[in-house]
């Protein structure tokens, strides 16, 4: 006969979401997955100089510092595969579920149904 477990949700005080860009990982020795999840965002130039003239009292831009794309880590996780393929599962489950709310229902080759972590 199968048990239930009820499970509740805590969050800390600190609790924030963190908007992701992207994310970088791969296999620890141990078989676990490590994920660090990124935000690309460009940051305004290091330097900049102007040329001030009394009709331009703000000045023009005539040089800038090279301009660049910073990758700021916002965290990292790691999980092992049976909540790595649980979190697969969940994800694909839930990018069905929008493509269907969309109209779009997007063929995926491979997959079987989506559960939940």
């Amino acid at each position: 006969m199968a048990k239930r477990l009820r499970f509740e949700w805590e969050y800390p005080e600190d609790f924030q979401h963190h908007p992701v860009s992207g994310i970088y990982g791969g296999v620890l020795p141990s078989g676990d997955l490590v994920m660090e999840f990124f935000l690309e965002r460009m940051p305004p130039p290091e330097y900049e100089i102007r040329e001030i003239s009394p009709e331009i009292p703000a000045g023009k831009p005539v040089e800038f510092a090279e301009q660049k794309v910073v990758r700021l880590v916002q965290c990292g996780m790691v999980a092992n595969l049976q909540t790595a393929r649980s979190f697969h599962e969940w994800l694909g489950h839930t990018l069905r579920q929008i493509d269907e709310a969309r109209g779009g229902g997007r063929e995926e080759k491979k997959g079987g149904p989506g559960g939940y972590l």
